[in-house]
This record gives structure tokens, sequence and C-alpha cells, in this order.
């Protein structure tokens, strides 16, 4: 009982982690990324005209230089001329990367408003944040579905056996490691004593479903198991 409990407290820790990361990235993203701030969005082509306080760092453990710049890009609706701008890093000077002075990059404006934009550039970082969260979202759905769909293997020790009706017999089972009751209504005729066990593999949550019964002239919880071959349970016998 304990393990499971702390299962499904494992997928509800890691289903909030995830909740969490997920409201962080859209929350810099729209901190980041000004063009999601923009109304009645319309795309098109800029130039850079210039590039401001530019500088260059270094960080330890980063085995490269980065620049820093803040580009100027011009850029033109209905013959009118705007501008508008965006901080940057790069790896490359600025004279040598996609951010050079007469490089065209997308900007993003209001239509109504052509003066209201930003540049639509999605920086490296926000990829790989991206693809981290993609990557963990995947990982989960495929963690949480494989328990759903997850194939158990139950030992069962017949306990007791009792009459349904003129023609059906009630075997009921204790399973060996979780000592839950389990119950199954087969024909008259089998060949089943008590004390006798059997495996039942590769089974699915939908092959047995919690019931009330009457057990020891006691109503009492049991599963009643479904939807399997009786005769290939009952060859299976554990000596």
């Amino acid at each position: 009982m304990e393990e499971k409990k702390s299962k499904y407290i494992g997928y509800l820790v890691c289903g909030i982690i995830l909740i969490v990361e997920f409201v962080i990235v859209i929350s810099i993203s729209f901190i980041k990324d000004e063009t999601l701030k923009i109304e009645n969005k319309q795309e098109t082509l800029g130039e850079i005209i210039d590039i401001k306080n530019i500088y260059q760092s270094y960080v330890r453990g980063d085995f490269r230089v980065s620049f820093w710049g803040t580009i100027i890009v011009e850029y033109e609706v209905d013959g009118v001329k705007y501008c508008t701008s965006k901080r940057l890093k790069t790896y490359e000077k600025f004279n040598l990367s996609n951010y050079s002075i007469g490089n065209e990059v997308k900007v993003v404006y209001n239509k109504e408003i052509p003066s209201i934009s930003a540049v639509d550039i999605v920086e490296t970082y926000e990829i790989v944040i991206y693809i981290i969260l993609a990557i963990e979202i995947l990982v989960f759905i495929i963690l949480l579905y494989r328990r759903i769909t997850k194939k158990k293997k139950l030992c069962l020790k017949v306990i007791a056996i009792e009459d349904v009706d003129y023609q059906t017999e009630r075997v009921f089972f204790k399973e060996k490691n979780s000592k839950k009751l389990f119950f199954i209504d087969y024909d008259f005729g089998e060949e089943v004593k008590i004390g006798s066990c059997y495996e039942l593999s590769n089974i699915h949550k939908n092959n047995y479903t919690k019931q009330i019964v009457l057990f020891e002239n006691k109503n009492v919880e049991a599963y009643s198991i479904v939807d399997i071959d009786k005769d290939m349970l009952f060859k299976n016998e554990i000596i």
C-alpha cells in the first residue's frame, strides 16, 4: 500500500514540476519576446541599420566569448518608415554574425498602429528551454501511459469455493503479494481444489473489477476476474 502511495506521490510531484516549468517558460516568453504583447499582428522584413551598446563577456565554464548589442531595425509600412530595437546575444562579432548591419530580420507590428513593433527573433536559450520542456512532457506521458496500461501477474491461491446457482460455482482466491480477495465464476465440472495456486499473467486493470460480494456470510470487497480464458487460468497451476 505504501509503495503504491509513494508511486502516486511521485507522479503528482512530477506533474507539479512540469506545471511550474510550463508557467515559468510562458512567463519568460512574455517577458523576453515582446512580439507576444502586440495586438493585431502583422509581419514584415526590416533592415538592421545600426548596432549600439556592444560589449563582450566571458563566462567561466563557457569556453566561448559572447557579444551583446542592441540592434536598431528599420521597417516600412505603407510607405512610412519606422524603427524598432532588440537586445541580443551572439557568439560572433556583430559584423560577422546574422545580426550585421544591412541584414534583414523579421519584424512584428500592430497593423492598426504600425509604430508599435518588435523584432521577431527566438534566442537560443529559449529554444533549449522549449526542447527540454517538450522532452520532459513526453517522458511524463510515456511513464503515465505505461503505468495505466501496465500488465500484471497475479499469483492466486484458492481459499474457498461456493455455489452461485445450480450450474455455477464461485472460486475465491487470495493474491499472494497484495493479499487482496479475487473471485471468478465457472461452470460445474472444473477440478479446482482449495489450497491450489494459479498464475494469471499479462492482465490489465480492466481484467478485474472491484465489487461487493457475499463471502463467508459477509459482504466484502473483492475483485471479479473478467474477460480471460478460464481454461488457461486453471491449467496454470503452480506446484
